[in-house]
């Protein structure tokens, strides 16, 4: 009968005109992005970061020459900057015309490093807008080591696909998913109670129902949103050539960043919004039992997603309100949320705290019918 019912209700989600709207969005959502992205915000290439660089050291020189001759530890600075300074220049040159990635890398690495010893001087002479944060540079040289480990080919324009499906990701993860997700499941028990006559003949028990519900939507929007990645995919190989799974980005895990390719990247991120898809259809569930309103469940989904943002930023933190702020999983990849929440908020522990709030979900789901269903039986007798 399971299966029975599972056939009937696709049979209702194929004709409801909401769902092809809803497909529709998850099929085009990576393209717009990325066409956006190319056409609006289009990433730097490496020559030009490097070309940044080299125009902040030449600011930065002019404020270390009134310094540096009254104080030993600017002169030192300056010696260092000096260094990088050049190395930069030589990237350049390795990164354009000189065509010789090994070079640029070991180069980066070289500038990093000097980066770190103006640091253990304390910045002297350097203004504060011109201090580079010693996490980015940590951030960078382990991007670095991470393509001359894997020996990856490099060129200016090499990191502008993996940057671009970055923030994909970054943009769609968040609130607009969990909009989205929740216009989908408003009012999947809310349109049977409003044609009772279709259902009342289909002897299925109430959790069986619920499993089929949301297998049909987990199903259809987890389909839509992988085939809408690939399209994507093919306008970004399109405008920017061969793509390249095997690059960098960076994630957080236990306390540190370490970089993966974005290939892993991608399998993380739809791992993790595959997991969000479930806990927003069993919360939708969970408020249309409750409600018994579409638009209530979608208002209090968007109140239960919100809040505990506004609370964080607004200096309050109140542990078991912030966690929702983990459904945000980019910013859990990012380390955003280990800066802002906790420490030890990694990738690894997000997953089991989504695992953990799909069994209390089901739970709650489960105990409401039970005591619904055992209060319609003693109004009966």
């Amino acid at each position: 009968m399971f299966w029975k019912y599972t056939l009937f209700e696709s049979k209702l989600a194929l004709h409801n005109r909401k769902n092809w709207v809803i497909a529709l969005f998850f099929l085009l959502i990576f393209t717009l992005l990325f066409m956006y992205t190319t056409n609006e915000h289009p990433p730097s290439s490496l020559y030009d970061q490097k070309v940044a660089e080299a125009k902040e050291l030449e600011a930065t020189f002019h404020h270390l020459d009134a310094v540096r001759f009254d104080d030993e530890q600017a002169a030192e600075v300056y010696d260092l900057v000096t260094q990088q300074a050049s190395l930069i220049n030589m990237q350049r040159w390795y990164i354009g015309k000189g065509d010789d990635p090994e070079q640029y890398i070991d180069d980066g690495l070289t500038v990093n490093e000097l980066r770190l010893q103006v640091h253990e001087l304390g910045n002297t002479g350097i203004p504060k807008h011109y201090i580079k944060p010693k996490a980015e540079i940590l951030k960078e040289s382990a991007i670095l080591q991470f393509v001359k480990q894997h020996d990856l080919s490099l060129d200016s324009d090499s990191f502008i696909p993996s940057d671009m499906i970055e923030n994909a990701f970054r943009t769609i993860s968040g609130l607009l998913f969990f909009m989205v997700l929740l216009i989908t499941g408003s009012e999947m028990l809310t349109f049977e109670q409003r044609h009772r006559s279709i259902f009342n003949g289909i002897p299925i028990p109430f959790m069986q129902k619920i499993a089929s519900k949301i297998l049909i939507h987990f199903i259809w929007i987890s389909i839509c949103l992988i085939i809408g990645f690939f399209i994507g995919l093919i306008y970004v190989e399109r405008q920017w050539g061969a793509l390249a799974f095997q690059f960098p980005v960076l994630i957080y895990l236990n306390g540190d960043y370490m970089a993966v390719s974005i290939a892993q990247y991608s399998v993380y991120m739809f791992l993790a919004l595959f997991m969000i898809t479930l806990i927003v259809l069993l919360g939708a569930i969970l408020c249309n039992m409750l409600l018994k309103h579409a638009f209530a469940t979608i208002l209090t989904g968007v109140a239960v997603f919100l809040i505990p943002h506004l609370m964080i930023l607004g200096g309050w933190k109140i542990p078991i309100l912030s966690t929702i702020s983990y459904l945000d999983f980019a910013k859990i990849l990012d380390g955003d949320i280990a800066t802002v929440v906790s420490p030890s908020m990694d990738f690894i522990n997000g997953y089991l705290w989504m695992a953990f709030v799909l069994v209390i979900l089901v739970g709650m789901i489960y105990t409401l019918h039970k005591r619904s269903y055992g209060r319609s039986r003693v109004k009966t007798l």
